[in-house]
């Protein structure tokens, strides 16, 4: 620190560092550094016309080469380097979603162009539909009928009195569609007992009054396939029995016998028992005389071992 002196005549404190006005502190305004503290006296000087002193300005600093003015910028605070500009995160998000709606706005134009001609109709595949006929377009065809069978077929509503009402061969051929209908149901009665309640033959002497049950007196000393087929509609209704032949049932037929080589119709009633007891409490309890009402084993069709058990 040294002092000059005003033009007035007082003294000014300088920086000895920098050359720089100091002022009353004792550090430096220029560079900050520390001054020893004045020693000499403020001597008084004429004053201003204000009643200010006015201190002489330098005239020129004290080169910064001058190794008594100089400095170091490690003596000075360090000043941080300019940070870089922050920002860039959100220009960069900003970026990323205009470039995803730009993707969107250009495929959905192309979807728009593929499904729809230059004409601008929708292309798009319709469902099918089905064309409703009406019934002018419905065309039916009729059965035909030339090559079947005359005979008319076994209904629900077939009772004694109409098959009664037939010819032989409509009886006949009732009664193989019959037998045809319930082999079925026959053959799953095989290994069981089961009631016997009718087995006729045509020409033979049979019990069939009052109204088709028997009562144990013979009132039809030749029995016609009709009334076979008359009584077997009676026990379909009363018993649910079905019907089938002595060939079925593996039942050897010889000559001399009551019926000969003549078809057998055999009825039986579809309730199984494991002997043939069951099949007799049945016949009784039912009302049927001893001759006409029996228990008959049944085989798998194509099979001996049939028997027939008689009640005592």
């Amino acid at each position: 620190m040294h002092l000059e002196r005003s033009r007035s005549g007082g003294s000014m404190k300088f920086c000895t560092n920098c050359g720089e006005r100091r002022g009353v502190t004792s550090f430096c305004r220029g560079c900050g550094k520390g001054t020893p503290p004045d020693t000499q006296p403020r001597s008084a000087g004429p004053s201003s016309p204000g009643g200010l002193d006015t201190a002489p300005v330098p005239t020129q600093r004290r080169a910064e080469t001058d190794p008594a003015v100089s400095f170091v910028s490690k003596d000075l605070p360090e000043v941080p380097a300019s940070q870089p500009e922050r920002g860039w995160g959100l220009r960069a998000v900003v970026a990323i979603l205009t470039l995803a709606l730009v993707v969107v706005a250009v495929g959905a134009s192309l979807w728009w162009f593929t499904r729809s001609d230059p004409s601008g109709n929708d292309t798009t595949a319709a469902p099918p539909t089905t064309a409703q006929k009406t019934p002018s377009d419905i065309t039916t065809t009729s059965p035909d009928l030339s090559t079947s069978d005359p005979t008319p077929a076994p209904t629900p509503t077939m009772t004694s009195q109409a098959a009664l009402a037939l010819t032989v061969d409509d009886a006949r051929s009732v009664l193989m569609q019959w037998q045809s209908r319930d082999a079925a149901r026959v053959a799953g009665l095989a290994g069981f007992w089961v009631p016997q309640v009718s087995s006729k033959c045509t020409g033979i002497a049979v019990d069939l009054r009052p109204d088709f049950i028997p009562d144990g007196r013979i009132d039809e000393f030749s029995v016609t396939v009709q009334q076979i087929l008359a009584l077997q509609t009676a026990l379909v209704d009363r018993y649910d029995a079905v019907l089938t032949t002595g060939n079925d049932l593996g039942i050897e037929q010889r000559p001399g016998t009551i019926c000969g080589s003549q078809m057998i119709w055999i009825a039986l009633v579809p309730d199984t028992f494991y002997s043939p007891d069951g099949a007799h409490a049945w016949c009784q309890a039912a009302g049927y005389p001893k001759d006409e009402c029996a228990a008959r084993f049944v085989v798998p069709p194509g099979q001996d071992g049939t028997r027939l058990d008689l009640r005592e």
